[in-house]
């Protein structure tokens, strides 16, 4: 029933969100202590190839109780890269101007992942797939789609983000 499922992801986001945060925080912390300092990226990377799978086959459930199972890691790795990209921005950022810029991405993260996620979503069921009740295949081909796409753009910033932040960078 919908208001069981809406109970189920609630709990799943309160808990599963904020602790997937922490994770990829405590992630980026030991790749940055062992010497990685494209820490922060790179586990937002890391974070986008894991949730892959999941979001994946997530729509393929063929009861309501997995799907729900799977909302679990989903969930927490799709939180995994919050709160690194801010510390990314922070570590190239100078101080002067770290405030507009983590507004600009957040306006523009908002504004892609609220925005312009569920309506492609959309488009895709109704373009691609041509019936309401394909939603699960419009779901999925995004998914397959946008998450590799994520983690190419994650991997592109590496080395970038390796010349700016230099070995002396302050973490």
């Amino acid at each position: 029933a919908p208001a069981e499922v809406g109970l189920a992801y609630g709990l799943i986001s309160l808990i599963c969100g904020p602790a997937g945060v922490f994770a990829g925080g405590w992630v980026s912390d030991r790749l940055w202590k062992n010497g990685r300092t494209d820490a922060t990226l790179r586990t937002a990377m890391y974070g986008a190839l894991a949730l892959l799978p999941f979001a994946v086959i997530a729509p393929f459930m063929p009861t309501g109780g997995l799907a729900i199972a799977l909302a679990v890691p989903i969930t927490f790795l799709f939180a995994f890269p919050f709160g690194v990209a801010a510390a990314a921005i922070q570590l190239v950022a100078t101080p002067a101007i770290r405030a507009q810029v983590t507004a600009i991405y957040l306006f523009f993260g908002t504004l892609i992942g609220l925005g312009a996620g569920p309506t492609v979503v959309a488009l895709v069921t109704q373009q691609v797939f041509v019936a309401d009740d394909q939603l699960r295949y419009a779901v999925a081909l995004v998914a397959g789609v946008v998450i590799p796409l994520a983690a190419l753009a994650f991997r592109s910033g590496l080395a970038p983000l390796r010349r700016m932040v230099g070995t002396d960078a302050a973490h």
